[in-house]
């Protein structure tokens, strides 16, 4: 998959790669509205496989802030969790000086290492198409509705990754 599309399963990624010119504008609709679907299509497919009791008692996975957290706070979760995985992102498999082959696992410890500190705030979702998926299966398998939390899983995430990539560049300006 990599070597196809880059491995861009999000949209945030996508859209700090395109602010930093590392990605082609023209392209990033096209890659937004097939992460879209993707998410989507997986989500309609964990129901299929999982059956109705993950919509209605799991929700398919569906982040949402923790309750006593605010909408302010999750943002902020989001935008610091996503911040740590586009760096993580830049310095591994963006940065031609990177070693190659270990983009992977070093990218993947790192979305470990968030969840773990930030998944018990709202959700760590890191991604929008990661909460489009299972928002829009469980709304149309009749889960829970929980679009009013949408927007924390866009802002969040897309501020996070646009400031990651710009302090990235920063700091290793030559």
């Amino acid at each position: 998959m990599g070597r196809i599309s880059g491995a861009h399963l999000n949209p945030a990624v996508t859209i700090a790669l395109c602010a930093t010119k590392r990605f082609p504008v023209s392209d990033a609709g096209p890659y937004i509205a097939a992460q879209l679907v993707g998410a989507a299509l997986a989500s309609f497919l964990f129901a299929a496989s999982a059956g109705m009791d993950a919509v209605r008692i799991g929700g398919l996975g569906a982040t949402a802030p923790f309750l006593g957290i605010s909408y302010a706070s999750a943002i902020l979760a989001e935008a610091i969790g996503t911040f740590l995985l586009m760096l993580a992102i830049m310095g591994v498999a963006v940065d031609e000086r990177a070693p190659p082959g270990f983009a992977g696992l070093i990218i993947g410890l790192t979305v470990c290492g968030i969840i773990t500190t930030t998944g018990n705030i709202a959700g760590a979702s890191l991604n929008p198409a990661r909460t489009f998926g299972p928002y829009l299966a469980d709304h149309v398998l009749g889960g829970a509705n929980l679009w009013q939390f949408f927007p924390i899983y866009i802002v969040g995430p897309i501020a996070g990754a646009l400031v990651a990539a710009f302090v990235y560049d920063y700091l290793t300006a030559e």
